[in-house]
């Protein structure tokens, strides 16, 4: 029985070969959700160009230009709605707001996501390269015990 160096001491035991075709699956699952998350951030990108309107950021770029910055720190919000000089335009630059925000907290989801993919993907590196070490030390040990057992023959005889 193998015990990986970084799990705690009472973590349970798992044979070198059970370990090692898990972490295939386990990896090849991470890849999938690692292509699910790729596909959902291009989606979402394609969703952004999609709902952009041009009209509207000329608009508030125009706004912006004509009206001058303002010398309080409200922050862009409040500034772009502040200069907007009619109620529709108001509405539209806080749709606007509104859709950056939404893509922004969904920009965020998905950076925890692959945040905690890539962290699995490590820390089953770092399983794997704890088995292989093991296997390797027992290979080299049941070498050493055939050799040594090899030798003791030699000198009985």
């Amino acid at each position: 029985m193998v015990r990986c160096q970084r799990c705690s001491p009472g973590a349970k035991s798992l044979s070198a070969a059970a370990s090692l075709s898990r972490h295939a699956e386990i990896h090849a699952k991470l890849q999938l959700e690692i292509m699910d998350v790729k596909e959902e951030v291009a989606r979402l990108k394609n969703e952004l160009r999609r709902d952009q309107d041009p009209d509207k950021m000329s608009r508030i770029q125009s706004q912006i230009g004509v009206s001058g910055r303002r010398s309080d720190n409200a922050g862009p919000c409040l500034a772009l709605v502040a200069l907007a000089p009619g109620p529709g335009s108001r509405a539209d630059v806080q749709e606007l707001m509104e859709q950056i925000n939404v893509i922004r907290e969904k920009a965020a989801e998905a950076e925890a996501i692959v945040k905690a993919i890539t962290g699995d993907i490590q820390r089953l590196d770092v399983a794997k390269r704890n088995l292989t070490g093991a296997i390797q030390t027992l290979e080299r040990w049941a070498m050493l015990s055939a050799s040594a057992q090899v030798g003791t023959r030699r000198l009985q005889s």
